[in-house]
């Protein structure tokens, strides 16, 4: 089994970089790793031509012409092509109309219709902005032989374009890097601060949902925050009180095993939150949004949802009163069973009829 994964770059730290890598390194233990084969589409600068393909093609994303024609001429060579990103659905429909005979996944990050967030400018622009995207999503919806999403929600989607879709539901998940230290876990005294922990880059529904949480909920209450993310020093909040910001670090076991609980407040997005997961696996409890959950299934002891800004003093108020263990093993038994590597290998043999 010969497969061709065409993808972003995946050497990124984002949630969807770290998405991409779990998948090609999924199909890599899976085929054998000589017999997957990596075609990485990068952003460069955009050509007359470039535009005119985009509204006409619906190429996005990196994708034009001659990357197209090569992926055509060397598909034949592949038993599956995994496209991971429903923006590049045009390519489902390229291959199907030059008689690829192979089988075609596309791989859904987020629903691109609900996730791409739009300026001003990019409205007046729709017919070159989004339209191109959502056109070509709908297009990997209806050519691909089989779609997978990370939640019920995005599945749902699919099956409004196309009600006799082949859907795989695979969740997030991460390989495992957890390492134990007791001494960095011992849990707080009851007379220290209640430490929470941010981890995320500097995207827009990280940096909106902290700009939220800063000037609404942090006056409110007594805690230490830590923010860890790719850019995230890049944040105007150095000389808040009690919040520690860091840009990107190599081991962010060090602050997992420090803090006291997880905060995630976002409101805004599509798929799963990668950061959820990785909490899970850490063992930690979870104080975030509605959003920050979709997609997971975590009995309702060992988290709680926040909506509002009362609903997050209250809830972090509480936990300052009583601090949860550092390490909550049902927690990360729970990431064993559900959100580990290992659980989405079988996922996608299963998928494969292996």
């Amino acid at each position: 089994m010969k497969i061709l994964f065409i993808s972003t770059n995946c050497s990124d730290n984002g949630g969807g970089a770290v998405i991409t890598k779990r998948n090609l390194d999924v199909l890599k233990e899976i085929a054998g790793t000589n017999n997957v084969l990596v075609i990485t589409i990068e952003k460069q600068r955009t050509k007359l031509s470039d535009v005119v393909d985009r509204c006409t093609k619906h190429y996005v994303v990196g994708l034009n012409s001659s990357l197209v024609k090569k992926i055509i001429q060397i598909s034949k060579d592949f038993d599956i092509i995994w496209i991971d990103g429903s923006f590049w659905g045009r390519l489902a429909k390229e291959l199907k109309h030059n008689g690829y005979q192979g089988r075609i996944i596309t791989f859904f990050h987020n629903v691109e219709k609900y996730f791409r967030k739009r300026n001003f400018f990019q409205t007046l622009m729709y017919p070159l902005y989004n339209r191109p995207i959502i056109k070509s999503e709908i297009e990997g919806i209806v050519y691909s032989d089989n779609l997978i999403a990370l939640t019920k929600r995005d599945a749902n989607y699919i099956k409004k374009i196309k009600s006799n879709a082949s859907i795989t539901i695979l969740p997030s998940s991460i390989k495992d890097s957890f390492i134990s230290d007791k001494e960095t876990q011992k849990n707080s005294s009851e007379k220290s601060l209640l430490k929470l922990l941010f981890v995320g880059s500097y995207f827009y529904a990280n940096v909106n949902g902290l700009t939220w949480f800063i000037k609404n909920v942090i006056p409110k209450i007594n805690v230490e925050l830590t923010i860890v993310g790719s850019n995230m020093d890049r944040l105007p909040f150095h000389s808040i009180k009690n919040i520690h910001i860091h840009g990107f670090v190599p081991d962010l076991g060090v602050f997992y095993r420090n803090c006291d609980a997880i905060i995630s407040p976002i409101f805004e997005g599509s798929g799963m939150k990668t950061k959820t997961t990785e909490a899970l696996m850490w063992g930690k409890y979870i104080i975030g949004s509605h959003e920050a959950f979709v997609g997971f299934t975590i009995p309702r002891d060992l988290y709680k949802e926040c909506n509002t800004a009362d609903e997050f003093i209250n809830g972090i108020n509480m936990l300052s009163n009583n601090k949860p263990p550092k390490f909550i093993k049902e927690v990360r038994d729970l990431y064993l069973e559900k959100y580990s590597f290992n659980n989405s290998v079988d996922i996608i043999k299963r998928m494969l009829n292996l």
